[in-house]
Formats: C-alpha cells, structure tokens, sequence
C-alpha cells in the first residue's frame, strides 16, 4: 500500500466534521465550523455528530457510518 498525500484545501472545498470517539458539544463544534466557513470552506456535519451513547458521540455503529461516509463522498476533501 503507497502513502496517500491529499491536495492542499482550497477556498469552496468541502470538509467533513465527524466525532470518531467521544461526545462533542454544540460550542465547540460550532466555534470550530465557524473558523472553517471563515477559511472558505464549505463544512458538512456527521449525521451522529451531536449523539451520545455513555462517553461516545453516538454508538459504534453511528461513528463508523460518519466516518465511512466522509470518507467515501468524493466531495468531501
């Protein structure tokens, strides 16, 4: 397996925010978001991103479908 090197982000790409462990809260996440959209980028939030199970944003299943699907949307940089 080669090591993947990504482009460089640029203004109007699209990143993903995805919580792969621990339950995330509303201000940071939205502070964060805000300092992307002011770098020009379009930002698309994990369906599971606000959930919680025990310590967790959202259950084994949730994240991992968050993940995969960052990962697997051609749009998402």
């Amino acid at each position: 397996m080669s090591l993947v090197i990504p482009s460089r982000l640029k203004v109007g790409d699209t990143v993903a925010v995805v919580a792969t462990a621990r339950a995330v809260d509303y201000e940071s996440v939205e502070a964060g978001v805000k300092i992307l959209i002011g770098w020009g980028l379009k930002v698309e939030l994990g369906k599971a991103l606000y959930h919680r199970h025990q310590l967790f944003a959202g259950t084994d299943q949730e994240r991992l479908e968050d993940l995969q699907m960052a990962l697997d949307n051609p749009r998402i940089k």
